[in-house]
């Protein structure tokens, strides 16, 4: 499996609107760093759950609207109980 992400651009903002993506099987996300404006996403839990369970590197190309980008992920919040993820940040390098 290569190390690859894909994500959507969510306009939702706000815990209540991130609970609602979260039941819709989506994890919400974001994207930042030098290069870029500050973008909120969403990715697949599927496809983030395979991927660490697959892949361990921090760096990953991440593919938004058909343009991709080689990212760091800087931060994974997980759910204290299940370690599902809740929310992952992505930092451009």
């Amino acid at each position: 499996m290569e190390a690859k992400l894909k994500a959507q651009p969510r306009s939702e903002m706000g815990s209540q609107k991130c609970r609602a993506i979260r039941a819709q099987g989506m994890i919400p996300a974001v994207l930042y760093g030098s290069g870029g404006d500050c973008r909120a996403l969403e990715l697949e839990s599927v496809e983030v759950e395979a991927y660490f369970r697959n892949i361990k590197s921090q760096h990953c190309h991440l593919e938004v609207q058909g343009q991709g980008q080689d990212v760091v992920i800087q931060e994974v919040q997980r759910h204290p109980v299940s370690r599902a993820v809740l929310h992952m940040d992505f930092k451009r390098c």
